[in-house]
């Protein structure tokens, strides 16, 4: 579990506009293809953002989003709009100092 802090610093990172969006979901249910993509972004960068495209309500963004995250098992740090922000740390190959 991130401290406040911690959580802060990395959606700062993530608020970012050069930082990349690892990820388009649409408004399909979510399958193991797209779990499998973040969860190689989160262990080769340790912050994965990813977008949902389509006409997508808050409830579905949010209810896709913490999919996400039980099936990486990674920290949802944030949802702002239609992107969502993960991190999982990696202690193999530490990127990001808290």
């Amino acid at each position: 579990m991130l401290s406040n802090i911690e959580a802060k610093r990395l959606k700062a990172l993530g608020q970012n506009p050069d930082f990349p969006i690892c990820l388009r979901v649409g408004k399909e249910a979510i399958n193991k293809n797209h779990a499998d993509v973040l969860s190689k972004a989160l262990t080769a960068k340790e912050l994965a953002k990813i977008r949902f495209v389509g006409d997508l309500d808050r409830e579905e963004i949010k209810t896709m989003a913490e999919q996400l995250q039980k099936e990486t098992a990674s920290e949802l740090i944030e949802i702002r709009g239609k992107s969502a922000l993960y991190y999982k740390e990696n202690p193999k190959a530490k990127k990001h100092v808290l």
